[in-house]
Order: C-alpha cells, then structure tokens, then sequence
C-alpha cells in the first residue's frame, strides 16, 4: 500500500508517527539505524519500539510472515517499518506497526 491515511486518535489523545530504518554500514557486516518521527514524541516511540521485547516479537512476526508470503527462509536485512504512536500528555501510551518495506541494498564490500 503506497499511502495511509491518518486515522482518528481518541479523545485526548494525538497521533504520532515513526519510521525506524535499518540501512548498511560503511563497513562489510555493520548497520546503521534511523529512527525518525513526525513529532518528538514520534521519535521517542521509535525508540521504544526497538528497545522493548513486546514490540520486537510483534515486529519478528511481521517479518516471518513477509517470508511466509514470498517463500524465502531469511528477511532481507535491510527494510523500513512504520510505526504509529497514541500519545498523551508528551508521552507514547500505545505504539503498533502499520507496515514494512524491504529495501533492495546491496551490502558494501558484498
């Protein structure tokens, strides 16, 4: 899907969004990660969402049936997720995945 409409946050609550992407190093077998929101509160929801284990077995799930679908046994090891965030009161309450895209990298020095 190519665009994702916003949708409508509960009263008292805004909506923030993340995207986390996992490029290569500048040296063979080293990556470099973005985290990057539309708000500061996005951001740090990135943060979070890389860090705790609730959201990196959900995202691990995402991933496994992305292989599931094209039938191949590894992830591609680059990509970008897109995040949402429900925030209150400058904090990120509840943070879920939207989506994820593979990017077609190849690896320096590969």
């Amino acid at each position: 899907q190519s665009e994702y409409r916003r949708g409508t946050p509960a009263p008292g609550m805004e909506q923030a969004y993340s995207v986390i992407t996992l490029w290569p190093g500048k040296l063979p077998n080293r990556r470099v990660m973005v985290l990057s929101g539309n708000t500061t509160w996005g951001t740090q929801a990135a943060a979070e969402y890389v860090t705790e284990a609730e959201h990196l077995g959900t995202l691990n799930t995402h991933l496994a049936e992305c292989n599931r679908k094209r039938q191949r046994s590894r992830h591609a090891p680059f990509f970008q997720i897109l995040i949402a965030a429900e925030v209150r009161d400058s904090q990120p309450l509840a943070v879920s995945y939207i989506t994820h895209h593979d990017l077609d990298i190849v690896e320096p020095g590969a």
